[in-house]
């Protein structure tokens, strides 16, 4: 498969420089990857390769609004991609509204020169599927999210999800044909795309799904929609806006929240701020109804709000810190009003080098409002923190993949993998999910009983007692001298 070259990764970053907000050349890059995505879908009309081409991937290029026909007109360059972004909108419904929020046509904010500039370095890229795959393509728009980190209003720097991981969880989960699936930090859209994905390599119908979500960085949210677009999947269930302060997706005269088959996300794992006093006392979608998250954890605040996301027979599986399934405090009140109503399915640990940037261990969450009944009163815990990840890549082995995977749709004991804690067990143990202790892998050191501790802890002061008393006999007889004490002659 053809890749992004990183020659291709220094020409975006380059072409981003001049602009006055660097965020405009994503749209300009989105803009000419349809572009040569037409015009590669003309050059092969009527070839096998074509009609296997799914039709709503063959996205309209408007006569007159293609990126040539703006490029012959330099001078006026804001002008003309403001009547192409507006032609693009109206003519793929897929598209409807993503480029016609851009104005381009002020020459002040935008002059010419430097649009044209931006222009001509992009011309050094073809951007045709032979060239650049949908994974090529993504990595070059993600360089540029990246380096727009610094920019006014960036949230704050994204943790990236690894596919290997993204594609563990959605194995997990297990989305059928038909079935609603919502995100609500869908980033760049990875983990709706990788649901499409499952489908297909399943041999089933993708199309069918319906996919939502909301991203606060504009950014990220514009290259999800373009993403599913170009995979032919339509994006007009994906918002932009802060999901704790503001969801998007509501019911009921906007009083309440949508609910959804599959809920998939992986939060921020250290958004402070993260609205607080908006959810006080009590949150008025009904997100709060297992305990108000402490100020500081956003975290916890996104945990209840995809829960409150999901449906009657909805399913939930969220990248987490490992501190959710041990911390106390209202976060550990939280965790045990969620085990006791049995919503807690599985946890997966999978260590601290899977994410990147590194970050605290993690774990996969899954909670499942409809239960198999042999599963209830349980839950499922599995130890995937056994070396599977390479430092240098930062994600899950293929075979820690597969070994997660199949212990999960087994749901049998293995000893040093996993194994099933009734919900007497965990009340006994204060509601703690301690992976590693409930499933050890035989690396951990073995925990001491406290009588055990507390007798070697006298031991050691004793030790040091007498280390301290033999060290002040022997200055003493060294103050003494050699003769002291001693008899002498006459």
């Amino acid at each position: 498969m053809a890749a992004a070259h990183p020659q291709n990764v220094r020409i975006v970053l380059e072409a981003a420089k001049p602009l006055p907000r660097k965020s405009v050349l994503l749209w300009l890059l989105l803009f000419k990857r349809i572009c040569d995505l037409r015009e590669e879908n003309r050059a092969r009309a009527g070839s096998p390769a074509d009609e296997e081409t799914p039709p709503a991937q063959r996205l309209i290029v408007p006569p007159g609004h293609s990126w040539a026909d703006v490029r012959r007109h330099a001078g006026d360059s804001g002008a003309r991609l403001n009547a192409a972004f507006h032609a693009l909108d109206e003519a793929n419904p897929q598209l409807a509204g993503l480029f016609s929020c851009l104005d381009l046509s002020d020459r002040d904010s935008f002059p010419p020169s430097i649009l044209l500039r931006a222009f001509e370095r992009l011309d050094a890229i073809r951007m045709r599927s032979s060239d650049v795959d949908a994974d090529g393509f993504d990595r070059m728009c993600e360089a540029l999210i990246q380096d727009m980190e610094g920019e006014a209003g960036r949230p704050e720097p994204s943790s990236q999800t690894p596919p290997r991981l993204v594609r563990l969880l959605v194995e997990i989960l297990q989305p059928q044909e038909g079935m609603s699936i919502y995100d609500g930090a869908c980033g760049s859209g990875g983990m709706l795309l990788e649901c499409c994905r499952y489908l297909r390599r399943a041999g089933k119908n993708h199309e069918s799904l319906r996919l939502y979500g909301q991203e606060l960085d504009p950014a990220a949210w514009a290259l999800c929609r373009v993403n599913l677009a170009c995979h032919g999947i339509p994006s007009s269930g994906i918002e932009n806006g802060d999901t704790l302060r503001g969801p998007r997706h509501l019911t009921g005269d906007g009083r309440a929240l949508m609910t959804f088959d599959r809920v998939i996300s992986h939060p921020p794992f250290l958004r402070r701020e993260w609205g607080f006093d908006e959810w006080a006392p009590t949150d008025r979608y009904g997100r709060s109804e297992y305990g108000l998250p402490p100020r500081c954890s956003g975290y916890v605040a996104f945990l209840e709000h995809s829960l409150a996301s999901l449906n009657g027979r909805g399913m939930l599986g969220v990248v987490a810190p490992l501190s959710v399934l041990t911390r106390g405090g209202e976060e550990g009140e939280i965790r045990r009003r969620m085990i006791k109503d049995d919503l807690v399915e599985a946890a997966v640990s999978i260590g601290q080098d899977v994410l990147s940037p590194p970050s605290d261990a993690a774990c996969v969450l899954i909670m499942n409002r409809a239960k198999a009944r042999k599963r209830r009163g349980s839950i499922f815990l599995v130890n995937g923190d056994q070396g599977g990840a390479g430092a240098s890549e930062h994600d899950l082995s293929e075979e820690s993949v597969n070994r997660i995977g199949t212990a999960f749709r087994s749901w049998q004991d293995r000893e040093g993998l996993c194994r099933t804690v009734s919900q007497e067990e965990i009340d006994r143990d204060d509601a703690v999910l301690d992976v590693s202790r409930f499933v050890p892998t035989g690396t951990e050191k073995p925990r001491t009983d406290l009588a055990d501790e507390w007798q070697t802890l006298l031991k050691l002061i004793a030790d040091r007692n007498e280390a301290e008393r033999a060290m002040v006999e022997h200055i003493r007889r060294l103050e003494r001298g050699p003769g002291e004490g001693r008899g002498e002659a006459s």
